[in-house]
């Protein structure tokens, strides 16, 4: 979990594996926060060239409650770099998360 300068993430990995088999993410954005993210596959430009691998997520019966509570951009799952897997995930309403391209849409 962590707060970057501008987005505030749920669940981050920059490297590595990272497994999470049920349980549930809840964020809660807020105005001085642009971005608002459940799980984050991201990277950050202060080591070029980056020095490690790709992160991989799997996501295993998770349930999302990431609430935009005034930041302008709220996702469910932004991969930005590497890779993310959701099996069975679903939104804290039951409705099941809906992939296009790199990310999960919050609405």
């Amino acid at each position: 979990a962590g707060v970057g300068t501008t987005t505030v993430a749920g669940l981050c990995a920059r490297g590595g594996v990272l497994r999470m088999f049920g349980g549930s993410i809840t964020v809660k954005g807020s105005k001085k926060m642009h971005g608002a993210v459940g799980a984050w596959a991201a990277w950050f430009d202060a080591a070029e060239p980056w020095p490690w691998d790709w992160p991989r997520i799997e996501l295993y019966g998770v349930t999302f409650d990431v609430q935009a509570n005034g930041s302008a951009e709220a996702w469910d799952i932004v991969q930005d770099v590497g890779e993310i897997y959701a099996y069975n995930c679903k939104r804290a309403d039951g409705t099941p998360l809906r992939v296009r391209g790199k990310k999960v849409f919050f609405k």
